[in-house]
């Protein structure tokens, strides 16, 4: 019988594990669960970044109204979904309903209308 220890590397964030230490060194920037995370959406959208803790603040307000939560992210799909996944892990997790109004897939679609708006979607 062989046996052999292997090295795992985990992100920081989300417990994500990586076989390779460079691919963790690239999840972790962009992970949804990092409050630090750079937002690759919000910088081809031309919208200033919010942190997470900023979404936290005003949770009452946009947690089952997404039309809130999209003016509050400047319309990102990406920081919306963050937002919901920071908060849902601190607070609603027991909430039956706290996806139900919120369709990641549907937003991307949206932001990819509204800027490209003359070209045919396949």
């Amino acid at each position: 019988m062989k046996s052999r220890r292997v090295l795992r590397y985990m992100c920081d964030h989300c417990s994500k594990g990586f076989w390779e230490k460079n691919k963790c060194l690239r999840h972790e920037p962009l992970c949804l669960r990092n409050p630090e995370r750079v937002c690759g959406s919000c910088k081809e959208l031309k919208v200033e970044q919010h942190p997470l803790s900023f979404y936290s603040e005003d949770i009452g307000l946009w947690y089952h109204d997404v039309d809130a939560l999209r003016k509050l992210a400047q319309g990102c799909p990406l920081c919306m979904l963050a937002a919901k996944m920071a908060v849902d892990a601190d607070m609603y997790s027991n909430d039956e309903d706290r996806w139900n109004d919120f369709d990641y897939a549907a937003e991307v679609k949206r932001v990819e209308l509204e800027k490209y708006p003359d070209e045919i979607p396949f």
